[in-house]
């Protein structure tokens, strides 16, 4: 049975929406505009972005594209979770809405990851008429199991974390996602926001995806200790400095030993 601790973290994961009417359009630019200066003020850079004919920018966790039959935007993350509903309400479409809930467990969530594998294979041995099931699996303790495909318009991933983030705040936990694409999503949408709140619905939905694929679970019961968390992701600037201190100090160090002071300044663009 998947039987966690309790819940970390919930919420939606991504949204990606358009627009073709020119007002929604211009106002869902407005405000991509707005969260890509919130970004770079967390230290992301700008980059330039395109997908489908759109062109645009990305910047963190939010893509921004435009082309002459209408406007794109995608959330990712925690800026997804909370900006998700804001730009749903300004297009009132969504192509793509991921959900998560992320448990703390009571063992190896790598180890919860491979149980949780075995439960869907033998759910569906002996019988060609079930979903595509992937294990992948790495020497880090990574682990995540794939129901489905890409292609298709529900497609569910469950993981190790703890490994997938390295952070500290979801040390031993395992994440539930499912990724809803083109048809389902506004009613998905519209089923979420009929429940008593949000994230009660997405716990829900999760559970019932498990139990139409016979997965034993309590998902259901684990809501006590839920304490949403807010995601952290390292900044571009940071990665930045985490090379500049990694790849270039020591070469500098090994320049300024033999007293080439001035010519590393001339070179870095200090003089």
């Amino acid at each position: 049975m998947f039987n966690p601790l309790c819940l970390k973290d919930c919420g939606v994961d991504w949204i990606t929406t358009t627009t073709s009417e020119p007002e929604r359009a211009r106002l869902l630019m407005v405000q991509a505009d707005r969260m890509i200066s919130e970004e770079r003020r967390r230290g992301f850079y700008v980059k330039g972005w395109g997908m489908s004919g759109y062109s645009g920018f990305c910047c963190g966790r939010v893509q921004m594209g435009e082309r002459p039959d209408g406007v794109i935007v995608r959330l990712s993350s925690d800026l997804a979770a909370s900006n998700w509903w804001e730009v749903f309400q300004t297009t009132g479409r969504a192509s793509r809405l991921d959900i998560q809930a992320t448990y703390a467990m009571d063992q190896d969530p790598t180890l919860e990851v491979l149980a949780l594998a075995e439960q869907f294979h033998q759910a569906y041995a002996g019988r060609r008429d079930g979903p595509k099931l992937t294990l992948w699996t790495d020497n880090n303790d990574g682990a995540t199991l794939y129901v489905g495909s890409r292609q298709s318009d529900v497609f569910f991933r469950g993981y190790n974390k703890a490994a997938e983030s390295s952070l500290e705040e979801f040390e031993s936990c395992v994440r539930l996602e499912l990724e809803i694409k083109h048809g389902p999503c506004v009613p998905l949408i519209n089923w979420l926001l009929a429940q008593e709140n949000v994230h009660q619905g997405i716990q829900h939905k999760l559970a019932l995806y498990m139990d139409q694929h016979r997965i034993l679970h309590n998902l259901t019961l684990c809501s006590s200790g839920f304490a949403c968390e807010s995601q952290s992701r390292v900044p571009d600037c940071a990665k930045s400095l985490a090379w500049l201190r990694n790849q270039v100090k020591p070469t500098v160090e090994r320049l300024l030993e033999l007293n080439m002071d001035h010519q590393v300044r001339e070179c870095l663009g200090l003089l």
